[in-house]
């Protein structure tokens, strides 16, 4: 752990009004809290996802988001201003791929888009449940093939997607880019500046750590390398830390508007 200077300090300033942001998304726009309306956008869209309805996705999205920014929030507070060289920025990246998609579901242009993208999730998300038994020694063929045939039957429900396949998941980059414009605010890092730096972090990529981090030579160096004492730099942390609750707040907002009628039919 880097000990850092007190949280009083000058430099802990812009991370602080960051704590104060993700402190009064929980207040403010707890989802916990959302009534989703039944002439709204979200209901209508639950009810044309009925084995795992899109609302239950997309909240399911925020916890991981919330928890993962919340625990490194409470980790800083807690010891006054320590900050982990290298965890933290793990914890943004899910914090970030978790948002944006949660915005890609919610912010299909169509009704048939969001419906089958909330299809092609859970359906991904099966396949690495199924992956996961087998390795345990628990797979269940039986429960994998009702899956799969509930999930046809929702889609076949609609006409206009009889014909569609439930495609394997896109990648991360490429909803985290598709997400980018439902985030009104200008940050210093867009998300997949801050996603793929944070990525170079949780797989060693020792590049990224030189690039991220800040290090001091201990002792004598020699032609060919040296060691070095690496800390964590505050404001590139709190950067990274702005864009993921930029993304969290995206995508509550656009809960919460969802969520909302407004005296028209679902579209």
């Amino acid at each position: 752990m880097q000990e850092g200077p007190d949280l009083e300090s000058a430099g802990f300033e812009h991370l602080k009004r960051q704590f104060a942001r993700l402190n009064d998304l929980q207040k403010r726009h707890n989802l916990e809290h959302v009534e989703i309306e039944m002439l709204s956008k979200m209901a209508d869209d639950d009810r044309n996802t009925s084995y795992a309805p899109l609302s239950f996705n997309a909240l399911s999205l925020d916890a991981t988001a919330t928890d993962h920014l919340g625990t490194l929030q409470k980790f800083i507070v807690t010891t006054r201003g320590g900050i982990p060289p290298l965890a933290g920025y793990t914890l943004i990246r899910t914090a970030i791929e978790a948002s944006s998609i949660a915005l890609w579901l919610m912010g299909g242009g169509t009704k048939d888009k969001r419906i089958l993208n909330t299809l092609r999730l859970v359906l991904d998300n099966r396949i690495d449940n199924e992956n996961f038994a087998a390795r345990m020694g628990t797979t269940d063929p039986a429960k994998n093939k009702h899956v799969r045939t509930r999930l046809e039957e929702i889609r076949d429900a609609r006409p206009s997607l009889r014909k569609s396949a439930i495609k394997p998941m896109p990648s991360a980059t490429s909803i985290i880019e598709s997400s980018q414009g439902y985030v009104k605010k200008r940050s210093q890092y867009t998300g997949i500046q801050t996603w793929i730096a944070c990525s170079g972090v949780a797989h060693a990529n020792y590049g990224t750590n030189l690039i991220l981090l800040e290090r001091k030579q201990v002792g004598h160096g020699s032609p060919t390398g040296g060691t070095f004492h690496m800390t964590s730099s505050v404001s590139v942390l709190s950067s990274m830390f702005e864009v993921a609750v930029d993304f969290l707040e995206a995508a509550r907002l656009m809960y919460e508007a969802n969520s909302k009628a407004h005296g028209q039919s679902p579209k």
